[in-house]
C-alpha cells in the first residue's frame, strides 16, 4: 500500500485529499491557494471537518466520467466536490456560498465548490 502524502496544503488539509483518483497526481501548479482558503473559512464556519471527495482530476480521469465539463476546474486544481459528516448538502452549499466560493454546485451527496472568477450555481440532485 502507497502512503498517504501527508504535505500540508493549509492548516487542515493535505495533499493526499486532492489527488487524481486514477495516477495520484496534483497539477503542475498545486492546488489553488483561494480555494485552500475558502475550504478553511468554511471549515471555520461550520465547525467541523470539510472531506473532500474529489479534488484534482488529471484529463485522463476527468474524461472517464460521464458528467464531468471538458473545462472543469478540478483540472487545474480550482475546485473540490466536498461533504461533511452530519450537515446535508443543501446547508453546505448555503455555508460555502457565504464563505465567498463562485462556484456551487449541489448533488444528492456532495456539493461541489470552486473559485471560478463569475458566480455560477446549480442543483444536480
Amino acid at each position: 500500500m502507497v502512503p498517504k502524502n501527508r504535505t500540508k496544503l493549509s492548516e487542515h488539509f493535505e495533499a493526499w485529499e486532492f489527488e487524481c483518483p486514477c495516477c495520484g497526481q496534483l497539477p503542475e501548479q498545486g492546488i489553488s491557494q483561494e480555494l485552500l482558503s475558502r475550504l478553511e473559512a468554511l471549515r471555520a464556519r461550520i465547525g467541523r471537518p470539510v472531506n473532500v471527495s474529489s479534488g484534482y482530476r488529471c484529463p485522463k480521469r476527468n474524461a472517464q466520467l460521464a458528467n464531468a465539463a471538458p473545462e472543469s476546474l478540478h483540472l487545474t486544481g480550482e475546485a473540490a466536490d466536498i461533504w461533511v459528516a452530519g450537515i446535508d448538502p443543501p446547508a453546505v452549499l448555503l455555508h460555502a456560498h457565504a464563505v465567498g466560493f463562485t462556484g456551487l454546485g449541489l448533488y444528492r451527496t456532495h456539493v461541489h465548490v470552486d473559485v471560478r472568477p463569475n458566480l455560477a450555481a446549480w442543483d444536480a440532485r
